[in-house]
């Protein structure tokens, strides 16, 4: 729909993707990712963590490894469950954003609850507007109910979250894996999916140094009140710090590209 929060992005779904589009009609709600009926065990730990032991089946999963300029990774989504309303009460679709230090195998959800360890589910944000056979969790985390939308809904799915955000500590320069991963609970029918927001995966920027005096450190405040603006004939180097076996540079001024500039430094000679 027109007024998705996100413009684009990617979707992982325990099911057809292609179901989720459109406003809500009612139907393909459920279906599988052809030929797959597979567990994840590591959704499968999730899922019994949050009280519900039976098999987690029909998953879908993407993994990568990245490596992080700064310390905070993050990245927005959107949750969508064809569970909402009748069996939000004690029936939930498992999904999970398993980030790994690849060094330490140190392993963390990051699809939780803001500022707590809860996983994000049709269980843990619930609104009881919608089925009053329990009480609401969460619900300010709840966006809409789109069976009574009609044209108006901005996904054929029964219901889904307010944008949220995965976020987690993280340390520079270090391998991380990421796994995000959605399954079916107990069975393979009333899809549940996840939403990517396109440009928010966020490992931060290069933090440009100027080398002030190699004995005292580094300081990169190169202003006036910072005691550090380049005057008329100055010139100095700014080091991203970061290796060129791994990355490529790409240097801009005033927002052009300069020319043949492809080294992690840059002799610059202009405040």
């Amino acid at each position: 729909g027109n007024n998705f929060d996100f413009a684009d992005g990617v979707i992982l779904r325990n099911g057809p993707v292609g179901f989720s589009a459109g406003a809500y009609t009612g139907t393909n709600l459920s279906g599988q990712c052809t030929g797959n009926n597979g567990t994840d065990a590591d959704l499968q730990l999730i899922s019994n963590a949050n009280g519900q032991t039976n098999t987690v089946k029909d998953v879908t999963y993407m993994k990568f490894d990245f490596t992080p300029y700064t310390s905070t990774f993050s990245f927005n989504f959107v949750f969508s469950s064809n569970e909402y309303g009748q069996y939000q009460c004690s029936f939930a679709d498992v999904f999970a954003f398993i980030l790994t230090d690849v060094a330490t195998g140190v392993v963390q959800n990051l699809a939780v609850i803001p500022n707590t360890t809860t996983p994000v589910s049709v269980v843990n944000i619930r609104d009881n507007a919608f089925n009053g056979g329990c009480s609401s969790v969460n619900p300010a985390y709840f966006d809409s109910y789109n069976v009574n939308l009609g044209a108006a809904a901005v996904m054929n799915m029964k219901g889904h979250t307010i944008p949220m955000q995965a976020i987690a500590t993280v340390t520079p320069g270090t391998t991380y894996s990421i796994k995000i991963a959605i399954g079916d609970y107990s069975d393979t029918i009333l899809d549940s999916a996840v939403f990517i927001e396109g440009g928010s995966f966020n490992v931060g920027t290069a933090n440009l140094v100027y080398d002030v005096d190699l004995s005292t450190g580094i300081d990169d405040d190169m202003t006036v009140t910072g005691g550090l603006a380049m005057c008329d004939g100055d010139t100095r180097v700014i080091d991203t710090g970061l290796d060129d076996v791994n990355y490529d540079f790409v240097w801009t001024f005033n927002g052009d590209v300069i020319p043949n500039e492809t080294s992690p430094t840059l002799l610059v000679s202009e405040g």
